[in-house]
C-alpha cells in the first residue's frame, strides 16, 4: 500500500504542475476555436494531482517541494475558478427532448441573457458517437454571442435512445436518417418562444456536410449553414481521398490517425490538384451506394459558408472548393474559405481567425449589429 501511494505522490508532483502549465497554455494559444472549455477541464485535473501530492507530501525535508506544489495548486484553483464563471455568464441552459422517426432525442438548449427572440442553431455533429458534451464548448461560445444553439446527442448515443449506425454510416438511408433527426431538431428549436424562427439554421462539423444540406432540403425553413470541414463531394470521392491521405488502405486506427495528423500531406513533388486526381484512383470496396450531397446544394437557396483547412487530410478540400464555386457561378449564395495551417474541424488551425470569421458570418446572415470584432476590422479598413 505504501509503495501505491509512493506512486500517486510521485505522479501528482510531476503531472500534476504540468498539466496546470498545458491548461494556461492552452488558454493562451489554442490549436483550435472554442475550447476555452478543455483548457478549465485540464487546470481541474492538474489541481487534483497536484493536491493529492500535496497532502502525501508531508516530511520536513520536502518543505521546498510542498511550497512549490502549493503554489501550483494556488494558480491553479484560482485560474479554473475564474475561466469557469467566465464562461458561464451570459448564457444559461435547459435540458431538453424531442422525438423523431422511433428515437427520443435529448439536447441541451442554450439561450443567451437577453431581452427578446433572438436567432437560433442546430448544430449538427460529425461521425462517430459523439455525445453533446464534446462540442459543449462551442454552443456556449455561440450562446454568449447572442444565438440559441440546441445541442442534441446523436441517435443511440449520450441520453438519446435510437440506434446508432457505426459501420455504414455513409450509407444514403442512414444520412437520410441523421438529416430527418437534424430537421426535427430544427422545427423544435423555431418553436421556442425565445428564438425567431426564420432565423434558425444549421451549424455542422465534417459528415454534417452531407447531412446539413439534405435536412435543410427536408425542412425547407433554414435560415444559413454554416459547415466546419464540410464535404461537398460524394462519399466515395472523400472516402478515397482519405485513404490517398493516410497512405493506409485496411482499419483505420489510433495509430494511423495520429500519424495522418503528423504525415497526412500530399507527397513530395505533387501539387494539390494532381493529389486529388491521384486519390481517385485508389481502391475501396464500397460496402454502400455512393452519396452525391450537390443535387440538394443545387436546389437550395439559402446563404452558406464553409471553411476548408489545406492540411486537411480527411475532407478533400480542393474539389468540394471547386465544386462550391461552380455552384455560386450558377448565382448560389454560398461562400467558402481555405484556412492556411488548418487541419480537420480546423483543429489544428488558427483559433481566434476562425473563432472571427464565424462571429462575422452570422452576425451579418441573420440581420443582426455588426459585432465588436467586425466594428474593429470595418475601422481598421477605413
Amino acid at each position: 500500500m505504501r509503495k501505491v501511494w509512493e506512486i500517486f505522490k510521485f505522479a501528482g508532483r510531476w503531472t500534476g504542475p504540468l498539466l496546470i502549465l498545458l491548461a494556461l497554455y492552452l488558454f493562451i494559444f489554442p490549436f483550435a476555436p472554442f475550447m476555452a472549455g478543455l483548457s478549465v477541464a485540464v487546470a481541474a485535473l492538474g489541481a487534483l494531482a497536484t493536491a493529492i501530492a500535496f497532502v502525501l507530501t508531508g516530511a520536513p525535508e520536502r518543505r521546498t517541494s510542498r511550497k512549490i506544489l502549493g503554489a501550483f495548486l494556488f494558480v491553479a484553483v484560482v485560474f479554473a475558478v475564474w475561466l469557469h464563471r467566465e464562461l458561464g455568464r451570459g448564457y444559461h441552459e435547459e435540458i431538453v427532448s424531442f422525438d423523431n422517426r422511433g428515437a427520443h432525442l435529448v439536447a441541451t438548449l442554450y439561450l443567451p441573457d437577453r431581452q427578446g427572440a433572438v436567432p437560433g442553431i442546430v448544430f449538427i455533429h460529425g461521425s462517430g458517437p459523439m455525445p453533446r458534451i464534446v462540442n459543449a464548448g462551442l454552443a456556449i461560445q455561440l450562446a454568449r454571442w447572442g444565438y440559441a444553439v440546441l445541442l442534441y446527442d446523436k441517435r443511440g448515443t449520450g441520453d438519446s435512445s435510437g440506434h446508432y449506425e457505426e459501420l455504414e454510416s455513409l450509407r444514403p438511408d442512414n444520412i437520410e436518417l441523421l438529416a430527418s433527426d437534424a430537421s426535427a431538431a430544427h422545427s423544435f428549436l423555431a418553436a421556442r418562444p425565445e428564438v425567431r424562427a426564420d432565423k434558425v439554421g444549421f451549424f455542422g462539423v465534417s459528415q454534417a456536410g452531407w447531412i446539413t444540406p439534405r435536412a435543410a432540403m427536408l425542412n425547407g425553413h433554414a435560415a444559413f449553414m454554416l459547415l466546419l470541414s464540410g464535404p461537398a463531394t460524394s462519399t466515395h470521392t472523400q472516402l478515397r481521398y482519405e485513404r490517398f491521405h493516410l497512405h493506409h488502405e485496411g482499419p483505420l486506427t489510433v495509430a494511423v490517425v495520429i500519424k495522418a495528423n503528423r504525415q497526412g500531406d500530399i507527397p513530395d513533388g505533387m501539387t494539390s490538384d494532381q493529389a486529388d486526381v491521384a486519390a481517385q484512383h485508389i481502391k475501396v470496396d464500397f460496402p454502400f451506394a455512393d452519396y452525391d450531397p450537390m443535387a440538394d446544394l443545387r436546389a437550395l437557396d439559402i446563404p452558406g459558408l464553409w471553411l476548408l483547412g489545406d492540411r486537411d487530410w480527411m475532407v478533400p478540400s480542393g474539389p468540394t472548393a471547386r465544386n462550391l464555386q461552380s455552384l455560386r457561378d450558377l448565382g448560389k449564395p454560398y461562400e467558402y474559405r481555405n484556412i492556411a495551417g488548418a487541419g480537420h474541424g480546423m483543429s489544428p488551425g488558427p483559433a481566434k481567425l476562425v473563432e472571427d470569421i464565424i462571429e462575422q458570418w452570422l452576425a451579418r446572415v441573420t440581420t443582426q449589429k455588426p459585432s465588436f470584432s467586425e466594428k474593429k476590422e470595418t475601422k481598421r479598413n477605413e
